[in-house]
């Protein structure tokens, strides 16, 4: 029996942890370091502490927040945690949060509706947001605050003591490598538990197909195998009958192989019609269609409990025991036509044949405005794709190599702030111009979005002379759409990532499909509406939990060498961790997010 203890001084010292043979638990000690206080211009108090990120949401309004994951032994589940010890200071006065921002639809033809929630309160310096399993190590996520809001009342939190009792399950588990051990506070002295324990993969690359596809399969198993994967292919015909409807025959399937096999890469060869999509449940207000996502990511988590209620709805945040820890990178080929398929496959292999430094870190990037400031007496600051291309350039690409073209809005009375290093108008035309001529590895977009095209938002002129853009002053212009694809040079194919609602949409012949059709080797995009942020433009990305953020973060990873099913999955551990951990109804928006981000190719 062992009681581990840790002693954490956030972002200042990190003590090994001591062991002594008493009982199963951990016992982590913790110790803020100072804090101070702000005030903006509207009198409300913002408060700071090194090493926490203070989010401007309508869910945690600045306090600040920081997330911890602890390790757990092999084969452990949690029993209860203890809060201990707790050290307070009461701050005198009564102090204002700022509002916070709420989430909007990334969609043309958004209602104006006010999202709401209750009043916020943070009554405890820790809470349990998840209890995970990735891989075969078992840990659980905390949210870590060091101040408690009541009721505009503010105490600073100085120390405090954390207890994990957890039991140790009989039957054993298969535990494969993970990338980042170091993503645990507790990883010295826990992981030395696992690191005996840990077995290979038999093979790493898994390829489900309809069966009339099998021999174009084969053929492509050939040239994966030339790259270096250990490939398997399975007819969708011969998965056992072992669930309710297919998509649990598929994933307990997926669970068996990769409790055997641990393999890494999952592509689904067949449309939605064929090998289902998961429709996956937010509980949401409104209709089913921007509550309900289809979404592959069922199929990327193997050791979340995706209905522990069974109530036939998958997915529910707060309800279900989802796991945001995917354990295998899933990619989709969405036909059923050979040529189609024929079609995705040799422009992938055209991709990973292309010179990466001539080619793959070449980056074109389209951003359009999602709203304006004072639009219709709503929105404190605009909200201009240009400007967040910038930024992602100049955060992630510019110090690695990699070369942009950019269009951006230029016309109407409110142009793109950043025209200096605008190439272009965004325009269809421009669009396929550049995509031809330039010939980006990636295509990057920001705007409002269709299931069949992504449009320009223009302000075209201030016509009652009020400061504002109004409705009736706002022009729209698609810039790419299911017609102008088709004008793309299909040998030079690019990755193409939307940063728009319902560009993916499966049910329909949407944008994705025809993208992949037409000079795409890749999409990764959304399935149905996507949420943003209106007021955090200027914010870090780690304080914005935007769907562009999320985006944004997929091209970070890939410019970093990961693989594209990897860039998604650790984009969305990244946005999960950020931002999944907020109260209830915000993370009913943040898992739409992650549920609707699909990868086709």
């Amino acid at each position: 029996m062992k009681k581990f203890v840790l002693f954490f001084f956030i972002f200042l010292t990190l003590f090994p942890i001591n062991i002594y043979a008493k009982s199963d638990y951990i016992e982590i000690n913790f110790t803020n370091p100072d804090y101070k206080l702000v005030f903006n211009e509207n009198g409300e108090v913002i408060p700071y502490v090194e090493g926490y990120n203070n989010n401007n949401t309508i869910f945690e309004r600045m306090l600040p927040r920081k997330n911890i994951n602890v390790l757990l032994p092999p084969n452990s589940q949690l029993s209860s945690f203890e809060i201990e010890n707790v050290e307070l200071k009461k701050i005198e006065g009564v102090f204002n949060l700022p509002i916070g921002d709420s989430p909007h639809m990334a969609v043309s033809n958004f209602s104006n509706e006010n999202f709401k929630i209750d009043d916020l309160i943070i009554d405890k310096p820790i809470s349990l947001i998840s209890e995970n399993n990735l891989k075969g190590f078992r840990f659980l996520s905390f949210s870590v605050y060091p101040f408690l809001y009541i009721k505009g009342e503010l105490t600073y939190v100085k120390s405090f003591k954390l207890k994990i009792y957890y039991s140790i399950e009989e039957e054993s588990e298969f535990i494969y490598p993970i990338d980042e051990p170091d993503m645990f506070v507790n990883y010295s002295s826990i992981y030395s538990m696992y690191s005996n324990k840990i077995e290979q993969e038999k093979y790493d690359y898994l390829i489900i197909t309809i069966d009339s596809a099998r021999k174009l399969i084969e053929d492509h198993k050939i040239f994966l195998e030339t790259k270096g994967f250990k490939v398997k292919i399975v007819n969708l015909s011969s998965i056992p009958k072992t669930g309710k409807d297919v998509p649990e025959n598929i994933r307990n399937f997926l669970k068996d192989e990769y409790k055997n096999s641990g393999f890494e890469y999952l592509l689904l060869v067949g449309s939605p019609n064929s090998i289902p999509m998961r429709y996956l449940y937010t509980n949401e207000e409104g209709d089913d269609e921007s509550r309900i996502i289809p979404s592959d990511f069922y199929y990327a988590d193997l050791t979340g409990d995706w209905d522990s209620n069974k109530n036939g709805k998958y997915g529910e945040p707060d309800i279900d025991k989802i796991d945001f820890y995917p354990e295998i990178n899933v990619g989709r080929i969405p036909f059923d036509s050979e040529i189609e398929i024929k079609n995705v496959i040799l422009k992938t292999r055209l991709y990973l044949d292309k010179s990466y430094e001539e080619y793959r870190k070449k980056v074109l990037f389209l951003g359009a405005f999602f709203n304006f400031k004072g639009e219709d007496n709503r929105w404190t600051e605009n909200t201009d794709g240009g400007y967040i291309n910038d930024q992602v350039y100049n955060l992630f690409l510019k110090s690695k190599g990699f070369y942009r073209k950019s269009l951006n809005e230029l016309e109407g009375i409110l142009p793109t702030v950043v025209e200096n290093s605008t190439d272009d108008l965004i325009t269809s035309d421009n669009l396929i111009k550049y995509k031809n001529n330039f010939k980006p590895g990636v295509v990057f977009w920001i705007g409002h979005g269709n299931w069949d095209a992504t449009v320009r938002k223009i302000w075209a002129g201030d016509f009652d002379r009020n400061g504002y853009a109004t409705q009736e002053e706002i022009k729209w212009d698609d810039f790419v759409t299911n017609s102008s694809v088709v004008e793309f040079i299909n040998s030079e194919p690019s990755i193409f990532i939307s940063s728009s609602c319902l560009n993916l949409y499966p049910e329909k012949d949407s944008l994705a499909k025809n993208i992949l059709r037409f000079g795409g080797a890749a999409f990764v995009g959304f399935s149905r509406i996507s949420w943003f942020y209106p007021n955090l433009m200027y914010s870090k990305l780690e304080e914005n939990p935007s769907m562009y953020s999320l985006n944004s973060i997929v091209l970070k990873n890939l410019s970093d060498g990961f693989s594209l099913g990897e860039s998604v999955n650790k984009a969305i551990e990244w946005y999960y961790e950020m931002f999944y951990t907020k109260y209830t109804d915000g993370r009913k928006t943040f898992a739409h997010n992650i549920y609707a981000l699909n990868l086709f190719g």
